[in-house]
């Protein structure tokens, strides 16, 4: 039996990958600003503020991007809405007896309806 539980991830995980997707993309574009921006700032000998406002964006630089690999890592983890289904009914039914059962009775009618369609031949050999 499918919880309610499991209802609601079913019909959520496709919005949760499009969320993070998202969420990464964003991320990693404020990352690339972020290093891009640091290694650009001009360090002036005489202005002791450019060298811990350069690391300060390396190092915003640096934590975003390893929280994007983190994101990275768990929405390749979490399965779309048809994977999910899979995973919920594929093992009901391949777990089900008298599925199974039917599985067989329809087999036996097949092979034998197709040797009755089987052309016979007639008398000897030729």
């Amino acid at each position: 039996m499918i919880t309610a539980t499991q209802l609601y991830l079913i019909t959520r995980l496709d919005s949760i990958h499009c969320t993070l997707g998202f969420a990464i993309v964003s991320a990693l574009l404020f990352s690339a600003t972020c290093a891009i921006a640091g290694f650009l700032t001009n360090v002036d000998i005489y202005d002791k503020d450019a060298p811990t406002r350069r690391e300060q964006l390396l190092r915003r630089s640096r934590r975003v991007f390893a929280i994007c690999v983190v994101a990275m890592f768990c929405e390749s983890l979490i399965p779309s809405t048809k994977e999910m289904a899979a995973i919920i009914v594929v093992p009901r039914i391949a777990n089900n007896e008298r599925l199974q059962e039917a599985g067989n009775r329809l087999f036996d009618f097949a092979a034998a309806w197709m040797e009755e369609l089987s052309p016979k031949k007639k008398g000897g050999a030729r």
